[in-house]
């Protein structure tokens, strides 16, 4: 029997079967394509199907930081280590890897990069060498004497806003330093704000961890706030002893007096020992991650993965999320994470919020890779993962810690940091 029509002449029942056996097949394999894309998995075209481990042999890999260059390619700093890695995951052997201590890492147009580590600041060149036209008076690093650094940021003008503590006065301290790496003498006295939350004095823990510069100058600061007399008794002084403080600046270093109390919102109670992340939003507001004290990973404390958003004016923000605090109950198979943390926040050009930190079962079990994606209205996207919340095994049952995390090309979001005594690199699909 032969079938004529549009399918032209002589075309016999096999060839119909044929064509019909692979209409049926397409479904199945767009299917399959789109799940291995679908928002929150990992990115199979990088590294070992979207996670690469380097042993740096070079100081630990906390803490985390990481900068997406042009091209793809991704910077990461450990604790004693920098290096990058190309847009596949394959370390790039181009680049001037160095060991240096680093505390924070950011980048700069170009593809620079500015460098934070031993309370010293250093401008790179894109390829990871030093820039020898930074700080030339002083060696090609500057520092503030006297201030402990724990984070830093860039402003429009590419001036570097750094945060910390002043050790001998107990205040939380902000510097400011010009492009050129000279500290900038219109900004506070000589270049520095301190401001004591807490009663004044040596014993104060009024320390700045996180910071972030708007498009209108303002400086936003994220920390803790307390003294070494409410640790009596205690081996280290945790959430329930330190609240989480958020203080916005003008761009000459003088508290914003609109905003909050004076300028600085304190968050008591509710066991927020930290804002380990600030981000400022195109309305004046801005949202915090709360976190730790200490400002590194303590295991065996616990805080919650959320986000608490701010009003301009530094009030909670009840359109979000009814109370304005965003958060995720990730299920790690099937049950609730009963050991977890959020170390790292950033917004996307979309105004959702992305998160990155850990979840296990228990504290005893292995704990995996978690990123976590709201709404601009601080709801889970449900799309995303499980209910909002992504998590990754770790190779060899070891335990994982996402320590920070960068926006990527073609919808992508890097996630940086340990997994056991090796750095972990991970690439995730955000939509």
């Amino acid at each position: 029997m032969r079938v004529r029509g549009w399918l032209g002449k002589g075309v016999n029942r096999w060839w119909i079967a044929a064509f019909g056996a692979a209409v049926l097949l397409l479904p199945p394999l767009f299917l399959a394509s789109w799940a291995l894309a679908r928002s929150g998995s990992l990115d199979r075209g990088f590294g070992a199907n979207g996670l690469v481990v380097e042993d740096l042999e070079s100081g630990g890999p906390w803490p985390g930081a990481v900068v997406v260059q042009s091209g793809g390619r991704v910077v990461v700093g450990t604790g004693g280590q920098i290096v990058r890695f190309r847009r596949d995951g394959v370390r790039d052997s181009s680049f001037s890897a160095r060991s240096l201590p680093l505390t924070d890492l950011v980048g700069l147009p170009g593809d620079r990069l500015i460098r934070l580590g031993d309370n010293e600041l250093e401008r790179m060149l894109p390829d990871g060498a030093r820039d020898p036209g930074f700080a030339r008076a002083s060696g090609g690093t500057v520092s503030a004497p006297g201030i402990e650094l724990g984070a830093i940021a860039v402003d429009p003008e590419e001036r570097i806003v750094a945060v910390g503590h002043d050790a001998n006065t107990g205040a939380l301290a902000v510097t400011r330093f010009l492009p050129g790496g000279q500290l900038d003498l219109g900004f506070g006295s000589g270049g520095v704000v301190r401001t004591a939350i807490s009663a004044p004095g040596p014993t104060n823990l009024d320390i700045g961890r996180s910071v972030s510069v708007g498009v209108d100058g303002k400086i936003l600061v994220g920390g803790s706030a307390g003294s070494e007399e409410d640790c009596t008794g205690a081996m280290h002084c945790w959430g329930p002893y330190l609240d989480a403080v958020v203080l916005r600046y003008l761009s000459d270093g003088t508290l914003d007096g609109s905003f909050a109390r004076g300028g600085i919102f304190e968050a008591k109670g509710g066991g927020w020992g930290s804002a380990e992340s600030v981000v400022p939003l195109a309305d004046g507001g801005l949202l915090f991650l709360p976190g730790p004290p200490t400002g590194a990973l303590e295991a065996g404390y616990q805080f919650p993965l959320a986000v608490v958003a701010l009003t301009p004016q530094g009030e909670r923000d009840s359109s979000f999320s009814r109370d304005g605090i965003g958060a995720w109950v990730p299920r790690v198979h099937g049950k609730r994470a009963a050991y977890k943390g959020a170390t790292r926040m950033l917004v996307t050009p979309r105004g959702q919020i992305v998160a990155c930190g850990w979840v296990a079962r228990s504290e005893y079990r292995p704990s995996k890779f978690w990123v976590g994606l709201l709404s601009a209205d601080g709801r889970p996207v449900r799309s995303f993962g499980s209910n909002g919340s992504a998590w990754t095994p770790m190779p060899s049952k070891r335990d994982g810690y996402a320590a920070s995390l960068a926006l990527g090309p073609g919808g992508t979001v890097y996630l940086a940091g340990s997994l056991g005594p090796d750095l972990a690199l991970a690439r995730y699909h955000l939509n």
